[in-house]
């Protein structure tokens, strides 16, 4: 009788230990990926969330500027992110921000969207901005430092 206890325990609990596996590493792979942030920072502006987007900034000086911009957004939609591996990008971006403690991760993702504002301060269209990805080495969160020009 004991043998039988013990396989139907061990049946039990390898997919518990699975499951538990698949949904820690899911959660995981989600918050730690950096494209992921980067759309959550545009539906975000979308939304006109000022206290959502000053969690993922990097530099929070930033969001004076954002939320400026955000009266006079009626929508803005994300076309394409890819990555920018050129090396010399980031290396000047490191250059210039020298806050940066060595050893944190740095990516560069170059975005086009397309936006339309209910002002005329700002040009409807598609743009692209350049955005800076910070993960602090004592953290395992991404920040953005987004780079745009509109």
């Amino acid at each position: 009788m004991p043998k039988n206890c013990q396989r139907i325990s061990i049946m039990i609990l390898i997919p518990m230990l699975i499951f538990t596996f698949i949904v820690t590493v899911k959660s995981n792979s989600y918050t730690n990926n950096p494209e992921e942030i980067i759309y959550e920072y545009y539906e975000y502006k979308n939304d006109k969330d000022i206290h959502s987007i000053s969690k993922l900034l990097y530099k929070q000086q930033e969001i004076i500027k954002i939320e400026n911009q955000l009266s006079s957004l009626d929508e803005i939609n994300i076309l394409r992110v890819k990555e920018d591996k050129d090396f010399d990008i980031i290396d000047l971006y490191l250059k210039l921000n020298t806050d940066i403690e060595d050893g944190s991760e740095v990516m560069a993702y170059k975005v086009r969207y397309s936006v339309v504002y209910n002002s005329e301060e700002y040009k409807d269209g598609e743009y692209e901005a350049l955005i800076f990805l910070v993960k602090d080495n004592n953290s395992s969160e991404w920040l953005l430092d987004p780079y745009d020009n509109n």
